[in-house]
């Protein structure tokens, strides 16, 4: 009987001793488990987070063309030499003589945008003048006519004096 009882004390001391040692080993592999996992929906979550932005990405490239297009019609910045370079070739394409070509602004318009009042003198055939009015109006940039006025011609032959006033807007 004392080699029985002896038995069960040392399997029970054994089972004491294991649980006391194995017990905080098995608590701290289950926090390493939960840290884990933690840590898998953190890395599934950001690349599902840079899966949406290669995609955002993708549709800005497939729209570059629009967005192209849009920076032409409103520029970051109002640069004067481009603006007079490009009244100086739509008026000598569309057959006007430019007379004078004055510049007022740039002054701010709403927030962030700024606008430029350009005033023009020109001289042409009425037709002329009307291709002018329509290549401003297919130009890729974004000009408002805020008004013009003329002074027909003496004789029938001569040329029309229009006097412009074009708006133009940058951000």
């Amino acid at each position: 009987m004392n080699r029985l009882v002896a038995i069960i004390v040392l399997v029970l001391l054994a089972l004491i001793l294991g649980v006391g040692f194995v017990w905080p080993k098995y608590q701290r592999l289950q926090e390493l488990k939960m840290t884990i996992k933690d840590k898998q929906e953190e890395l599934e979550s950001r690349e599902r987070y840079l899966a949406d932005l290669k995609k955002i990405s993708e549709e800005i490239d497939k729209s570059s063309e629009s967005l192209a297009k849009i920076d032409a019609a409103l520029p970051a910045e109002i640069s004067l030499p481009d603006l007079y370079n490009f009244f100086l070739k739509a008026t000598s394409q569309n057959g006007l003589i430019l007379r004078d070509l004055t510049t007022s602004g740039p002054s701010s318009f709403s927030g962030r945008i700024n606008q430029l009042t350009i005033s023009l003198s020109l001289s042409s055939s009425y037709p002329s003048f009307k291709n002018f009015l329509s290549y401003l109006e297919k130009s890729s940039r974004f000009f408002e006519i805020e008004s013009f006025s003329f002074v027909s011609p003496a004789g029938k032959d001569s040329q029309f004096n229009f006097s412009l006033v074009v708006r133009t807007h940058a951000y």
